[in-house]
């Protein structure tokens, strides 16, 4: 009977390891395929299953796959550990810092005490809120005269977007990059003497070819427009992509990720806490330095919101 249960272990434990190396290897292949690009995204998963077939694999005695299996370790973790490592940073001045408070609400989600008491606790200087309908849009109103300057564009299609700040800017734009007409804000803030680019921008999911298709290139627009900027920029928002996606190279090369230093910090499949990718992005250039990120409480979205602290 043991020896029985144990050979069933083993071939259960052999088989999680040949799925573990297929998707692992599928994810290099990712700039061929929209569907090989979304296995990328699983990149810790992959890495911490992995490690675990590779420990089971020796407690059985299979030495030669759990030596495989620790080389596929060290290739998912050669993409994941460095999200972990200290940042050298410049030093930044204390009069010029921004704190800022970004979520996707998910349109559906009724439960606007949560972010707003996340608000208060947290009182960023900028809050961006995705996917925001006119019921939100109404409900956030309470915020406005902690946030006097705002640009608000609700729809109920899950594309709605408002910026809540304490601070002054100007040269308000709403720009749609590419076919579907999805609007995304750019203000130019005014930080005692600095001017500072915001861009927040929600583009498609990649549910299908053509909306991969879609949000790449809209990527790609970001990046060109993004190089015809000539002050500090950050661009935050719900991107639909991860660190290890092909799609994610599209992004501007001169934008740094906020998460460095401070590890993966998933945030979307609220519902589903071990499957949580880190769709939720805030880039910046090489002005910005980051005193702090982390992810906030669940207010009843599939998204985590992102709060960062920066300095320049």
């Amino acid at each position: 009977m043991k020896k029985g249960l144990m050979s069933v272990i083993a071939r259960l434990t052999q088989l999680a390891a040949a799925v573990t190396i297929l998707f692992s290897i599928l994810t290099l292949a990712g700039q061929h395929h929209w569907i090989l690009d979304l296995f990328s995204h699983f990149r810790l998963h992959y890495c911490i299953a992995s490690l675990a077939c590779a420990l089971l694999l020796t407690f059985l005695k299979c030495y030669r796959l759990a030596v495989l299996m620790l080389l596929i370790t060290c290739l998912n973790g050669y993409h994941i550990a460095p999200w972990w490592f200290p940042v050298k940073q410049s030093h930044a001045s204390p009069n010029h810092s921004l704190k800022l408070l970004h979520s996707n609400v998910l349109t559906s989600n009724r439960q606007y005490l949560k972010l707003l008491n996340l608000a208060q606790a947290e009182s960023p200087d900028l809050i961006i809120a995705q996917e925001i309908n006119q019921a939100w849009a109404d409900r956030l109103s309470t915020l406005h005269s902690q946030y006097p300057y705002r640009v608000i564009i609700p729809r109920n299609d899950n594309f709605g977007i408002g910026l809540y700040s304490r601070i002054a800017f100007s040269d308000v734009q709403k720009i749609t990059w590419g076919l579907h007409s999805l609007p995304s804000i750019q203000v130019k803030l005014h930080i005692k003497d600095k001017d500072v680019t915001l861009i927040t921008t929600h583009p498609l999911p990649p549910v299908s070819r053509d909306y991969s298709q879609l949000r790449d290139a809209q990527f790609r627009a970001i990046s060109l427009h993004i190089g015809q900027i000539h002050t500090p920029v950050i661009l935050v928002g719900d991107l639909n992509t991860t660190m290890w996606a092909s799609s994610y190279d599209l992004l501007p090369h001169t934008l740094h990720n906020s998460r460095a230093g401070f590890g993966i910090l998933p945030t979307w499949m609220t519902n589903y806490p071990l499957l949580r990718i880190p769709i939720d992005h805030c880039l910046l250039s090489s002005e910005f330095t980051v005193s702090h990120m982390k992810t906030g409480p669940d207010i009843g979205s599939d998204h985590l919101p992102i709060i960062v602290e920066l300095g320049f």
